[in-house]
Order: C-alpha cells, then sequence, then structure tokens
C-alpha cells in the first residue's frame, strides 16, 4: 500500500472528518477502499494468519517457545491552553503526555478557527520526546479582527485521533494618542531668543508674549496644497504633485474597478513597487472579481495560499494550488463541507 495513502487519511481523521466521509472522498479520488479500510480499522486476520496463530498456540502448549509478556500499550493525553492574547499575537501551548517511558514521535495540526467554524490560521508541529512535552505555539493575528476564536490542536497516533482545543478572545486595537504639550506665555517675557524664523517660507511668524507663533499664510506654494490661484505651471510641486495617489488608493479604486474589467484593475496594481502592496492589490482583485486565477500574480506565497484558500467553496480546484500542505487540506475539507 502506497504510504501516502496511510499519511493523507491519517490526516484527515485528524481534521475531524468522519470514517464515512473519508472512505467517500478516497474513492472518488480514485483510492482502492480496501487500502483506506486498511488504514481507519486496521488489517484485517486472513485464514493464513489464522493458522499461524493457531500454529504458534500449539507451539506454547508443548513448551517448545517461551512467550514474552505483553508490551504495555502507549497511550496519549492531549491538552491545550492559552498562553496570552494581544491584537497582534495568540501565545498558546499543547502539552502532550505519553503513558510510557519509550521515545515517541507525533505530528501535531493546529488550526485557528473564527466564529464561524472557519480556518484562519493554520500550522503544523513535531515532536519526538519521552514520558511528555510542550510545544508553544503561536499566530500572528494582525490582519484578522478582534472576536471570538477557536485554538484546536489534533494528532493521529496508532490509528487513533486525539484532539482538544481552548477559546481565544482577540482584543480590539487601542490607538496611543501622543501626549500634547501646551506652553503657556508668561507675562514677564516679551522677547523670544533666537527668533521665530520655522524656516517654512508658508508660515508668517512672530513673537507673542515670549512664544514664537508660526502661523500657515492662505496660499502658498509649496504648502502641499494646490490652490485656486494656482497651477501646474506655476507651482508644479504642488499642483503636480496633487495628481498622484497614494498605494492605498490605488488599492480600493482597483477593488471597485475589478467587478466591471479585472484584468484593468489588476494593471492597477501591477503598477505598485512594493511587493506587500501590490499582494494586497492582487488579492482583493481576486475577491472582488471572484476570480482565483489573479491571485498566481501575488508573489509572496503565504499570500498567495491564503488568496486561493478563499476560493475553497466557491472553486474547489484552487486548493490544489495551494503550497502549504496542511492549509491546502483544511481548504478541501472546507469546500467538501
Amino acid at each position: 500500500m502506497d504510504a501516502r495513502v496511510k499519511d493523507y487519511v491519517q490526516s484527515l481523521l485528524a481534521q475531524g472528518w468522519t470514517e464515512e466521509q473519508v472512505l467517500q472522498y478516497m474513492a472518488n479520488a480514485g483510492y482502492p477502499s480496501k487500502d483506506v479500510e486498511h488504514v481507519i480499522h486496521g488489517p484485517t486476520f486472513t485464514l493464513n494468519k489464522m493458522l499461524l496463530i493457531v500454529g504458534f498456540l500449539v507451539l506454547v502448549t508443548a513448551g517448545i517457545l517461551f512467550v514474552p509478556k505483553m508490551m504495555e500499550e502507549t497511550v496519549l493525553d492531549m491538552s491545550t491552553s492559552v498562553v496570552s492574547t494581544t491584537p497582534e499575537r495568540v501565545a498558546a501551548s499543547v502539552r502532550i503526555d505519553s503513558s510510557s517511558s519509550k521515545t515517541v514521535a507525533v505530528k501535531v495540526a493546529i488550526i485557528l478557527l473564527d466564529g464561524a467554524g472557519r480556518t484562519v490560521k493554520s500550522k503544523q508541529e513535531r515532536a519526538e520526546f519521552e514520558g511528555s512535552t510542550v510545544l508553544p505555539v503561536s499566530f500572528d493575528v494582525k490582519d484578522l479582527p478582534p472576536g471570538k476564536y477557536e485554538f484546536r490542536a489534533s494528532l493521529v497516533f496508532d490509528d487513533k485521533r486525539i484532539s482538544d482545543s481552548a477559546n481565544v478572545n482577540v482584543p480590539e486595537k487601542v490607538a496611543k494618542q501622543p501626549k500634547q504639550v501646551v506652553l503657556q506665555p508668561t507675562e514677564d517675557v516679551q522677547d523670544c531668543p533666537g527668533g521665530c524664523d520655522d524656516l517654512n517660507a508658508c508660515t508668517s511668524d512672530s513673537c507673542v508674549k515670549g512664544l514664537c507663533e508660526n502661523v500657515p499664510k492662505p496660499t502658498c506654494c509649496g504648502n502641499g496644497n494646490c490652490d485656486a490661484d494656482e497651477s501646474a505651471a506655476t507651482c508644479p510641486r504642488d499642483c503636480v504633485a496633487a495628481k498622484r495617489k497614494t498605494y492605498a488608493e490605488i488599492i480600493d479604486d482597483s477593488e471597485k474597478l475589478a467587478a466591471q474589467s479585472p484584468d484593468q484593475a489588476a494593471d492597477q496594481c501591477a503598477s505598485l513597487l512594493v511587493v506587500p502592496q501590490a499582494d494586497l492589490c492582487f488579492s482583493q482583485v481576486a475577491r472582488a472579481s471572484e476570480k482565483s486565477e489573479f491571485c498566481n500574480a501575488i508573489q509572496t506565497i503565504s499570500n498567495r495560499d491564503d488568496c486561493y484558500a478563499a476560493f475553497a467553496q466557491k472553486e474547489p480546484e484552487a486548493c490544489d494550488k495551494i503550497a502549504d500542505t496542511y492549509l491546502q487540506s483544511a481548504c478541501f475539507s472546507l469546500s467538501a463541507s
């Protein structure tokens, strides 16, 4: 039997699929049902195996063989706990205890689910230990809205699935207000040592009761605004610059344009030279146009995978293009639900 079949079936079971769903899915994918059942239920006894067992018992009865004490079965127990949560990061730990003193090797699948049960973050950890171990795990949640989430860990050991979860509450981001220092004028001081010239031609500078006042002039070439009496010819640094769009405006315009003209929207995204900005733009265009083909233009692999994963239900074939194997499995699971 292909070892990949066993790994994949165990991965599906670890995600919470039922045996019936796994059998149906693998059959549709062209895998022999007997191989899948072999992974789920273990090997079945054949007549030859029964004859070997009977022969073994006869030898034991005759005193020819010595049967050693049966090895103790290894039982695993797993628990999860949330260590800390901030608007930027969720930190948790996964504790695994083994009833055996021998070395145990496991692969743990860890996901973060939103309130609707959708997988928004995922990763996979490997552990090799004796007795017990604790895996520290964290997710970057700066791109997620505040609210309630579920942290879930699961593994498959000796064809048995073990899982545990904990609730997570991502708090809202609190904007820090800069402290403002207000200087109060004094009656005794009437002059400003050193002068009040701020070297800005677009302000009127004066000293009032010992404090400098720099008041912006109503109109001035160089204030960043293309005023009514200015033009690109008379004040190019204000009026030409005013015509340029910020990257945020380009992304917003591309998202609005995507529904009617997705190709033109993608061309606007391509004009962004900073990779994270361009990736975000292509992702927004793909979602707005409901076409996963624009995800391929995203350069960062993790951002591209997230883009394809968003089409799990509308375009299940998009899951095939995801590079991260676990996120790909989660995508297939979502598309089948």
